[in-house]
C-alpha cells in the first residue's frame, strides 16, 4: 500500500498499530495488491475487502499465501501482450 497518500490512518503506522486484539481486514486494490486495514476505519479509496478478517498475524498469513506474485496487474497484462 502506498502510505504517502494515506499515512494519517494507515494501520501500519506505529501510532495506529492497535493492540493484540485489534481486528483487521485484508484489502485489495485494482492492481491486485494486498494490504491490511483496521476494521474500525473506513477503507481508503481504491481498496476493497478481500473477505478475510482477523487478528493482524492471521491477515498477514492469508496475504503471504494469496499474494504470490507482487507484480502489479497492469504490468503483468502489459507483459502478456508484448
Amino acid at each position: 500500500m502506498d502510505t504517502t497518500t494515506t499515512q494519517g490512518s494507515n494501520p501500519e503506522n506505529e501510532e495506529n498499530s492497535g493492540d493484540a486484539s485489534t481486528r483487521y481486514e485484508v484489502v485489495t486494490n485494482d492492481e491486485g495488491e494486498y494490504s491490511i486495514w483496521m476494521v474500525d476505519l473506513p477503507r481508503p479509496s481504491g481498496w476493497q475487502s478481500a473477505g478475510v478478517t482477523g487478528l493482524k498475524a492471521e491477515c498477514l498469513e492469508f496475504i503471504s499465501t494469496a499474494w504470490t506474485d507482487m507484480t502489479p496487474r497492469s504490468v503483468r497484462e502489459r507483459r502478456r501482450t508484448q
